[in-house]
């Protein structure tokens, strides 16, 4: 609930932000028309009823372009599985596979932007919109810097369906569980403006949470690193310092370990540059 929530509120911040950049780039004199509250509140708007939809393939425009982004930067894989023939083995490898496909291009792209830029990149907070620009002011026009910043929109937009989900279902999970009802289409409807509201106001409220993203992900990391490691020790029950016990120790304490120096390195970062928390001043 809380990745979900803390997610959406995050694209809430960066879809708001980037609309306010880009109304200051088709602006003719360089003053953006709107405040960032009322960008905000666009982006929430334009979130809230995308939620709604049963699928993002009712939106064939939007989920084109997210489809798009999403294959640019991640290989996923699905296979049919029943219960005479299940596709685990077959899935592990198409994971894995997928993970080195992941790994190839992230760390290609790590190394050749490094080469070519160096610590030339912009590392204050814009997003990577505002770096990007920042880094070639000179060499991009108007059109081309509008296009990226609808294109990032729309990215965000996509995501926000998509990292409200696990919330959207519990709370139509809670609402079945106390009511002894189905969830009707105006209630689904109403939940999902509810959730789009306090995203919102999580994102006025704190705004500064891009800041935090790292400290935020550093403990977040831990139920995708660590807590699965755990929990199949909990649900198989292995015999105690077997093979697999150990294995599975192992594995989620190497899991934890990125999240420990995560934390440690987000709290030295704020140490030495400070957090300007402006709460309900976005």
């Amino acid at each position: 609930m809380y990745l979900s929530g803390g997610a959406c509120s995050i694209l809430v911040i960066t879809g708001g932000k980037t609309i306010k950049q880009l109304l200051h780039i088709m602006s003719e004199d360089d003053t953006v028309p709107l405040t960032t509250l009322q960008c905000f509140l666009i982006f929430s708007i334009l979130a809230i009823v995308m939620s709604q939809f049963p699928n993002m393939n009712s939106l064939f425009g939007l989920s084109l372009v997210g489809s798009v982004m999403a294959v640019a930067y991640s290989t996923a894989g699905t296979l049919p599985s029943d219960s005479k023939n299940p596709s685990s083995k077959t899935m592990w490898r198409a994971v894995m596979i997928s993970h080195v496909i992941i790994a190839v291009c992230m760390f290609l792209v790590t190394i050749v932007v490094y080469w070519a830029y160096g610590d030339k990149v912009y590392s204050g907070w814009g997003g990577p919109i505002g770096n990007y620009l920042k880094l070639f002011e000179q060499d991009y026009s108007k059109r081309s810097a509008c296009f990226i910043h609808l294109t990032f929109i729309f990215n965000c937009l996509c995501s926000y369906p998509i990292n409200s989900m696990p919330a959207c279902d519990n709370a139509e999970m809670v609402y079945i569980t106390k009511t002894q009802k189905p969830c009707s289409f105006f209630v689904r409807m109403m939940l999902r403006v509810l959730l789009g509201l306090v995203c919102f106001f999580v994102a006025v409220g704190f705004s500064f949470l891009p800041y935090l993203a790292v400290l935020i992900g550093a403990v977040g990391l831990l139920v995708t690193s660590t807590y699965l490691c755990f929990m199949w020790i909990s649900i198989k029950q292995p015999q105690w310092k077997s093979l697999m016990w150990l294995l599975n120790v192992l594995v989620g304490n190497l899991g934890a370990s990125p999240s420990v120096l995560l934390v440690v390195a987000s709290a030295l970062r704020l140490a030495d540059k400070g957090l300007h928390a402006n709460f309900f001043k976005p």
